[in-house]
Protein backbone atom coordinates (compact mmCIF):
# COMPACT_ATOMS: atom_id res chain seq x y z
CA UNK A 1 0.00 0.00 0.00
CA UNK A 2 1.28 3.47 -0.99
CA UNK A 3 1.13 5.78 2.11
CA UNK A 4 0.72 9.88 0.80
CA UNK A 5 1.39 12.55 1.95
CA UNK A 6 -1.51 15.04 2.68
CA UNK A 7 -0.05 18.32 4.01
CA UNK A 8 0.07 21.89 3.03
CA UNK A 9 4.20 21.87 2.14
CA UNK A 10 6.02 24.88 3.86
CA UNK A 11 9.34 25.36 2.45
CA UNK A 12 10.59 26.36 5.82
CA UNK A 13 9.48 23.24 7.66
CA UNK A 14 11.06 20.75 4.86
CA UNK A 15 14.18 22.58 5.16
CA UNK A 16 14.45 22.75 8.71
CA UNK A 17 12.27 20.42 10.78
CA UNK A 18 12.51 19.81 14.53
CA UNK A 19 10.40 16.86 15.09
CA UNK A 20 9.71 14.93 18.77
CA UNK A 21 7.13 13.80 21.39
CA UNK A 22 3.88 15.93 21.98
CA UNK A 23 1.22 14.53 24.53
CA UNK A 24 2.76 11.57 25.09
CA UNK A 25 4.12 9.68 28.61
CA UNK A 26 7.38 8.55 30.40
CA UNK A 27 8.55 5.18 28.88
CA UNK A 28 9.83 2.33 31.68
CA UNK A 29 13.33 2.20 31.73
CA UNK A 30 14.93 -0.35 28.82
CA UNK A 31 11.82 -0.70 27.36
CA UNK A 32 13.03 0.89 24.17
CA UNK A 33 16.76 0.38 24.05
CA UNK A 34 17.63 0.53 20.72
CA UNK A 35 16.56 4.14 20.84
CA UNK A 36 19.95 6.65 20.17
CA UNK A 37 20.34 10.30 20.53
CA UNK A 38 22.74 12.73 18.29
CA UNK A 39 23.72 15.64 20.78
CA UNK A 40 26.20 17.96 20.98
CA UNK A 41 28.58 17.37 23.62
CA UNK A 42 29.27 20.64 25.38
CA UNK A 43 27.12 20.87 28.06
CA UNK A 44 25.03 18.84 29.99
CA UNK A 45 21.88 18.09 29.66
CA UNK A 46 23.38 17.42 26.02
CA UNK A 47 21.32 19.67 23.85
CA UNK A 48 19.33 16.70 21.77
CA UNK A 49 19.09 17.95 18.20
CA UNK A 50 18.25 14.44 16.60
CA UNK A 51 17.63 10.98 17.25
CA UNK A 52 17.88 7.12 15.64
CA UNK A 53 17.87 3.74 15.76
CA UNK A 54 20.56 1.41 16.40
CA UNK A 55 20.67 -1.32 14.13
CA UNK A 56 23.93 -3.07 14.57
CA UNK A 57 26.63 -2.74 16.92
CA UNK A 58 28.41 0.09 15.01
CA UNK A 59 25.19 1.33 12.87
CA UNK A 60 22.30 4.02 13.95
CA UNK A 61 19.67 4.39 11.60
CA UNK A 62 18.01 8.14 11.20
CA UNK A 63 17.27 10.51 8.36
CA UNK A 64 19.49 12.33 5.56
CA UNK A 65 18.64 15.62 7.17
CA UNK A 66 20.12 14.57 10.61
CA UNK A 67 23.32 13.01 9.40
CA UNK A 68 23.41 16.60 7.25
CA UNK A 69 22.99 18.66 10.08
CA UNK A 70 25.67 16.64 12.49
CA UNK A 71 28.97 16.56 10.52
CA UNK A 72 31.43 18.11 13.16
CA UNK A 73 33.07 16.96 16.12
CA UNK A 74 30.91 18.41 18.59
CA UNK A 75 28.09 15.87 17.87
CA UNK A 76 27.89 12.19 19.50
CA UNK A 77 25.79 9.09 19.51
CA UNK A 78 24.02 8.48 22.58
CA UNK A 79 23.03 5.20 23.53
CA UNK A 80 21.50 3.33 26.47
CA UNK A 81 19.69 6.96 28.32
CA UNK A 82 17.17 6.78 29.45
CA UNK A 83 16.98 10.23 31.96
CA UNK A 84 18.87 12.95 29.90
CA UNK A 85 19.96 14.84 33.07
CA UNK A 86 22.23 12.37 34.66
CA UNK A 87 24.82 10.41 32.89
CA UNK A 88 23.28 6.22 33.67
CA UNK A 89 25.35 2.80 34.25
CA UNK A 90 24.43 1.86 30.63
CA UNK A 91 24.76 5.35 28.73
CA UNK A 92 27.59 5.65 26.56
CA UNK A 93 28.84 8.32 24.03
CA UNK A 94 30.09 7.27 20.64
CA UNK A 95 31.83 9.45 18.32
CA UNK A 96 30.85 9.38 14.78
CA UNK A 97 33.41 7.84 11.77
CA UNK A 98 31.26 8.22 8.81
CA UNK A 99 27.72 9.77 7.17
CA UNK A 100 26.16 7.26 5.10
CA UNK A 101 23.66 9.34 3.03
CA UNK A 102 21.50 8.12 1.34
CA UNK A 103 23.03 9.09 -2.71
CA UNK A 104 19.08 10.41 -3.95
CA UNK A 105 18.25 12.62 -1.02
CA UNK A 106 16.42 15.54 -1.75
CA UNK A 107 16.66 18.08 1.45
CA UNK A 108 13.96 20.68 -0.62
CA UNK A 109 11.72 17.59 -1.10
CA UNK A 110 12.60 15.12 1.82
CA UNK A 111 12.67 12.43 -0.51
CA UNK A 112 14.99 9.59 0.55
CA UNK A 113 15.40 11.11 3.58
CA UNK A 114 17.21 8.44 5.02
CA UNK A 115 21.18 7.80 6.26
CA UNK A 116 23.31 5.26 8.19
CA UNK A 117 25.81 6.69 11.20
CA UNK A 118 28.76 4.62 11.11
CA UNK A 119 30.38 4.68 14.93
CA UNK A 120 33.70 5.46 16.01
CA UNK A 121 33.66 1.78 18.29
CA UNK A 122 31.31 -1.33 18.77
CA UNK A 123 28.39 -0.83 21.42
CA UNK A 124 27.97 -3.97 23.42
CA UNK A 125 25.00 -5.29 23.95
CA UNK A 126 23.21 -5.02 27.29
CA UNK A 127 19.38 -4.34 29.06
CA UNK A 128 19.73 -0.37 27.68
CA UNK A 129 21.46 -1.34 24.41
CA UNK A 130 19.93 -3.38 21.87
CA UNK A 131 19.28 -3.06 18.26
CA UNK A 132 15.81 -2.76 16.89
CA UNK A 133 14.81 -5.27 14.02
CA UNK A 134 14.57 -4.19 10.02
CA UNK A 135 11.29 -5.18 8.45
CA UNK A 136 11.53 -7.45 5.40
CA UNK A 137 11.71 -5.51 2.15
CA UNK A 138 9.19 -3.81 0.79
CA UNK A 139 6.92 -4.77 3.74
CA UNK A 140 3.38 -2.59 4.48
CA UNK A 141 2.88 -0.92 7.26
CA UNK A 142 -1.16 -1.47 6.68
CA UNK A 143 -3.79 1.05 7.70
CA UNK A 144 -5.01 1.28 11.62
CA UNK A 145 -1.65 -0.45 12.16
CA UNK A 146 -0.63 0.06 16.33
CA UNK A 147 2.78 2.09 16.16
CA UNK A 148 4.63 3.73 18.58
CA UNK A 149 6.77 6.73 18.47
CA UNK A 150 9.66 7.71 21.18
CA UNK A 151 11.81 10.91 21.75
CA UNK A 152 13.10 13.31 23.74
CA UNK A 153 12.15 16.72 23.03
CA UNK A 154 9.25 19.85 23.56
CA UNK A 155 6.28 18.21 24.71
CA UNK A 156 4.03 20.92 23.96
CA UNK A 157 5.72 23.54 21.43
CA UNK A 158 8.47 25.05 22.65
CA UNK A 159 7.38 25.02 26.65
CA UNK A 160 8.32 22.17 28.14
CA UNK A 161 11.52 19.28 27.36
CA UNK A 162 11.26 16.28 29.50
CA UNK A 163 14.46 14.01 30.95
CA UNK A 164 12.71 11.19 30.43
CA UNK A 165 12.42 9.67 27.35
CA UNK A 166 8.73 9.93 25.89
CA UNK A 167 6.57 7.59 24.12
CA UNK A 168 3.16 7.68 22.71
CA UNK A 169 0.81 5.20 20.51
CA UNK A 170 0.05 6.58 16.82
CA UNK A 171 -2.34 4.63 14.49
CA UNK A 172 -1.20 4.60 10.97
CA UNK A 173 -3.52 5.84 7.92
CA UNK A 174 -4.63 5.56 5.10
CA UNK A 175 -3.67 6.73 1.35
CA UNK A 176 -7.13 8.38 0.98
CA UNK A 177 -6.85 9.44 5.11
CA UNK A 178 -3.52 11.02 4.44
CA UNK A 179 -4.23 12.90 1.32
CA UNK A 180 -7.33 14.53 3.02
CA UNK A 181 -5.51 17.72 2.13
CA UNK A 182 -5.79 20.15 -0.59
CA UNK A 183 -2.39 20.23 -0.99
CA UNK A 184 -0.53 16.89 -1.27
CA UNK A 185 3.24 15.97 -1.73
CA UNK A 186 3.53 12.33 -2.78
CA UNK A 187 6.24 9.68 -2.13
CA UNK A 188 5.71 5.93 -2.18
CA UNK A 189 9.06 5.69 0.28
CA UNK A 190 6.58 7.65 2.98
CA UNK A 191 4.29 6.62 5.27
CA UNK A 192 2.31 8.83 7.75
CA UNK A 193 0.42 8.53 11.20
CA UNK A 194 -2.55 10.47 13.28
CA UNK A 195 -3.88 10.34 16.75
CA UNK A 196 -8.01 10.73 17.16
CA UNK A 197 -8.81 13.03 19.66
CA UNK A 198 -8.73 16.72 20.68
CA UNK A 199 -5.34 16.29 22.45
CA UNK A 200 -3.60 14.44 20.06
CA UNK A 201 0.32 13.20 20.60
CA UNK A 202 2.40 12.93 17.94
CA UNK A 203 5.67 15.25 16.90
CA UNK A 204 7.06 18.30 18.05
CA UNK A 205 9.88 19.95 18.31
CA UNK A 206 13.43 18.69 19.05
CA UNK A 207 13.59 15.28 17.62
CA UNK A 208 14.03 14.42 14.06
CA UNK A 209 15.11 10.73 13.00
CA UNK A 210 13.01 9.82 16.36
CA UNK A 211 12.04 5.58 15.76
CA UNK A 212 8.55 4.44 15.12
CA UNK A 213 8.03 0.46 15.77
CA UNK A 214 5.06 -1.51 15.46
CA UNK A 215 3.36 -1.22 18.93
CA UNK A 216 5.05 -3.87 21.53
CA UNK A 217 7.27 -4.87 19.31
CA UNK A 218 11.08 -3.65 18.02
CA UNK A 219 9.94 -3.75 14.43
CA UNK A 220 11.19 -0.43 12.74
CA UNK A 221 8.43 0.88 10.39
CA UNK A 222 9.68 4.65 10.46
CA UNK A 223 11.63 7.18 11.02
CA UNK A 224 10.29 10.75 11.73
CA UNK A 225 10.79 12.77 9.23
CA UNK A 226 8.58 16.08 8.89
CA UNK A 227 5.26 16.92 8.90
CA UNK A 228 3.16 20.71 7.79
CA UNK A 229 2.82 22.85 11.06
CA UNK A 230 5.51 22.31 12.35
CA UNK A 231 5.42 25.19 15.30
CA UNK A 232 2.44 23.63 16.51
CA UNK A 233 2.57 20.96 19.04
CA UNK A 234 0.51 19.10 19.34
CA UNK A 235 -0.62 19.52 15.67
CA UNK A 236 -3.76 18.89 13.36
CA UNK A 237 -1.88 17.40 10.72
CA UNK A 238 -0.52 13.51 10.18
CA UNK A 239 2.82 12.56 10.71
CA UNK A 240 5.05 11.55 8.20
CA UNK A 241 7.57 9.33 8.73
CA UNK A 242 10.71 7.42 6.20
CA UNK A 243 9.43 4.33 5.39
CA UNK A 244 12.05 1.98 6.73
CA UNK A 245 10.92 -1.72 4.80
CA UNK A 246 11.22 0.63 1.32
CA UNK A 247 15.67 1.15 2.05
CA UNK A 248 16.24 -2.39 2.24
CA UNK A 249 18.68 -2.70 -0.05
CA UNK A 250 20.39 0.59 0.95
CA UNK A 251 20.67 -0.59 4.37
CA UNK A 252 21.89 -4.28 3.81
CA UNK A 253 24.56 -2.43 1.13
CA UNK A 254 26.30 -0.69 3.49
CA UNK A 255 26.35 -3.37 6.45
CA UNK A 256 27.66 -5.75 3.86
CA UNK A 257 30.56 -3.38 2.66
CA UNK A 258 31.12 -2.90 6.53
CA UNK A 259 31.40 -6.55 7.08
CA UNK A 260 33.82 -6.54 4.13
CA UNK A 261 36.00 -4.45 5.52
CA UNK A 262 35.88 -5.18 9.15
CA UNK A 263 33.98 -2.03 10.26
CA UNK A 264 30.71 -4.20 11.73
Amino acid sequence: MKFLIALTLAASCLIAPALSIADGEDTAQFAFPWMAAIRQVFDRPLFQTCSGAIIGQRFVLSTAYCCEAQRNDNYKIIVGDWDSSVNEVEERHIGIVKHHLHPDYIPSQKHDDICVFELAEDLVWSAGVQPAALPARDAETPAESNVTLIGWGFTNGQVFRPDILQMVDLEAISDANCASSAFSATDDNMLCTYQEGVSRGGSCSGDEGAPLTLTGTNTLVGLMSWRDDAGACPSTFPDVYVEVSKYEEFIAGILAFANVTGAA
